[in-house]
């Protein structure tokens, strides 16, 4: 899949938009999202596309909806615009919109693999509520902006909630608008959604950390320049974009600590049968090959394009680890650096200790600089191994706790698995470890939980697969977990 068509929705999926059902339809439109500034890039651009890359809409030939009154426009007949490929996007201007130049870091950064930041493609979705018919057309009150376009416009208000979608596809393959879950997501919980279609690992400049990369971009998109609260902002991937969607929040989490406060971090998560664990080691990872739908030698495939720069692969020459010691057998040195025991630490002590702090803090400004030495076994890729025989994923999931100067940025996580994926494992172990490390004082005492920065629930279901959650036929279980999901992220 070409630049041009992950700018594009799937023929395979045009059904899905813009028809009439029950009173209501789902809009698409594409946008493009800016590359993230860099410190070598100037913050003075000027670009000929005015309007911030967002498509103008025509109103009877005669000018655009900027052009109208928003409610006017609003009233408008809903037009299906999605195929059309969205123009490029007006480059940040980093001192006005306060967008930092330093945020991506270590290996990150992608220098060393000549892997660099990019326009990313993306897809608004939005609920269309019909109020009347008139020849023939639904008329609808859409979201948005009346001069940013319909439905992909800044915030409303300071209070709107919406979506930030990574579709699953271990790393390599997927497209944001195609299949039925984000689709499923903005009917039912009538939020906007916007999926990303970070760039897969298809090519070297596509690798690690390219999809991280543009997963930053979309947060500093509906942050700084839509003017979305970090708080408002839901992070929600299945699979690979599960994994992702952690990724961003470990990484946002650890620029908290570090010191970059103006990002902020994602309050609730909703992830679906997330790929937790690149290390590919756990039991049920060969023991379910035969019932799930996914199998291990996908997954190995997907990890090995999506790691080439910091794994060893067979048949592949890699210059920055081949020869070196690196990954499991690196994780207690690594560990060894911060004075820091996880398992002995109160949940608060990040907030009175100062020595904690200070440790803390280093351990988060130095979170992107480890990756070459642990490869798979990095935080950022496997979140889902045993924390309690590896100390250094202990010591940085406590990033998730937050900040002394930030210490209302709570964290909720729904999170969904079937006993018969080979995610299984991998997936009840993050659980684990994020109740055993960040709320293990507070286990069967109601009046403690009330204080949780961290809080994760987990919905499990008996012989189902992987992502059953919204990718099964309709019936009772999928309707029940859906309106879970909905509830989660409305409360």
């Amino acid at each position: 899949m070409d630049w041009r068509e992950e700018r594009t929705i799937p023929r395979t999926s045009k059904w899905l938009f813009g028809r009439g059902h029950e009173g209501w339809c789902i809009e698409a439109e594409g946008v493009t999202l800016p590359a993230l500034p860099t410190a070598s890039q100037s913050n003075g651009h000027s670009h000929s596309n005015s309007n911030g890359g967002i498509k103008q809409r025509k109103i009877n030939g005669r000018g655009t909806i900027a052009n109208k009154d928003f409610i006017d426009a609003a009233a408008d007949p809903t037009t299906l615009h999605a195929t059309d490929v969205a123009p490029s996007a007006k480059p940040y201007d980093a001192l006005a919109e306060g967008v930092p130049t330093d945020i991506l870091r270590g290996a990150v950064k992608g220098t060393l693999f000549g892997v660099e930041p990019k326009e990313v493609a993306a897809f608004w979705q939005w609920k269309s509520v019909a109020s009347a018919v008139s020849y023939g057309k639904v008329i609808s009150v859409k979201p948005g902006n009346d001069v940013a376009g319909i439905g992909s416009g800044p915030a409303i208000s300071a209070d709107e909630r919406m979506v930030l979608f990574f579709v699953g596809g271990g790393y390599h393959s997927g497209h944001a608008p195609q299949g039925p879950l984000s689709w499923t997501v903005c009917r039912q919980s009538c939020l906007r959604v916007l999926g990303v279609n970070f760039r897969k690992a298809t090519k070297d400049s596509f690798a690690f950390p390219a999809a991280l990369q543009d997963a930053l971009a979309s947060w500093v998109y509906v942050t700084k320049r839509l003017g979305f609260k970090p708080e408002n902002v839901i992070l929600m991937g299945d699979s690979a974009g599960g994994g992702l969607a952690l990724s961003l929040q470990l990484y946002l989490s650890a620029l908290l600590w570090s010191g970059e406060e103006g990002l902020g971090r994602a309050k609730k998560l909703v992830l679906h049968s997330p790929m937790v664990d690149l290390t590919l080691g756990t039991e049920s990872f060969t023991a379910n090959d035969k019932v799930d739908i996914i199998s291990p030698y996908m997954c190995s495939l997907a990890r090995d394009n999506y790691l080439r720069h910091v794994i060893s692969v067979d048949g592949r020459k890699n210059t920055f680890v081949d020869g070196r010691g690196y990954g499991e057998g690196r994780v207690d040195e690594v560990a060894a650096r911060y004075e820091l025991d996880p398992y002995s630490l109160e949940p608060s002590a990040s907030e009175s200790d100062s020595r904690v702090q200070g440790e803390m803090k280093r351990l988060a400004s130095e979170l992107s600089e480890t990756v070459l030495e642990l490869g798979a076994f990095h935080p950022l890729f496997s979140l889902g191994l045993d924390a309690r025989g590896n100390k250094y994923l202990a010591q940085c999931l406590l990033l998730f706790h937050p900040p002394p100067s930030q210490s209302d940025a709570e964290m909720e996580l729904l999170v969904t698995v079937g006993t018969a994926e080979i995610f299984h494992d991998q997936i009840k172990l993050f659980v684990r470890n994020l109740l055993d490390l960040l709320s293990p004082s507070s286990q069967g005492k109601k009046e403690q939980r009330k204080e949780e920065k961290v809080k994760v629930s987990l919905v499990e279901c008996v012989g189902w697969h992987h992502v059953f959650a919204f990718m099964n036929l309709p019936g009772k279980v999928k309707a029940q977990v859906d309106d879970v999901a909905k509830a989660f992220m409305l409360s």
